[in-house]
C-alpha cells in the first residue's frame, strides 16, 4: 500500500515538473537574430504563487541526465544552497534548501531553472493527510 501511494506521489511531482518546465519555456521569448547571427533571450517576469502550501526555502530540482548536482549546489552557494536529500534515481532528483534572507524564493527558482542541469525545478510542498 505505501509503495503504491509513493509511486503515485512521484508520478504527481514528475508531471508537475513537466508541466512547470513547459510554462517556464512558454513565458521565456526570443528577440529576432541581431546582424551577428546570435540570438538574445528575452526575460519575460513569471509569477509565481505561494501559496500556503509551498515550502518556499526548499526546492525540488530535476536534473538533465549528465547533470552534476555538487555543480548545482557550488553555482549557488552564495545563496546558501544545500542538498537536503536525494529524492530519486533516476531521472536525478533532489530536495535542495537555500537561504531565503539571500534571494527571494521566486528569483531562485527561475535561477534553478535556468541552469544548464536543470530539467525542471518547483517548490516543495507540504501535503494534507487525507483520512
Amino acid at each position: 500500500m505505501k509503495s503504491t501511494i509513493i509511486k503515485f506521489c512521484l508520478g504527481a511531482i514528475i508531471l508537475t515538473f513537466a508541466a512547470c518546465n513547459q510554462q517556464l519555456k512558454t513565458a521565456q521569448e526570443e528577440t529576432p537574430p541581431p546582424s551577428n547571427g546570435t540570438r538574445t533571450p528575452v526575460e519575460t517576469p513569471i509569477k509565481i504563487n505561494l501559496s500556503d502550501n509551498v515550502i518556499k526555502e526548499e526546492i525540488i530540482v530535476s536534473l538533465v541526465p549528465t547533470g552534476d548536482i555538487d555543480k548545482i549546489i557550488s553555482d549557488f552557494d552564495k545563496y546558501g544552497a544545500n542538498i537536503i536529500k536525494r529524492i530519486a534515481p533516476n531521472p536525478p532528483m533532489f530536495l535542495i534548501g537555500f537561504d531565503t534572507k539571500k534571494i527571494a524564493p521566486d528569483k531562485m527558482l527561475e535561477e534553478l531553472n535556468r541552469h544548464h542541469d536543470v530539467r525542471g525545478a518547483e517548490f516543495n510542498k507540504k501535503l494534507d493527510n487525507r483520512g
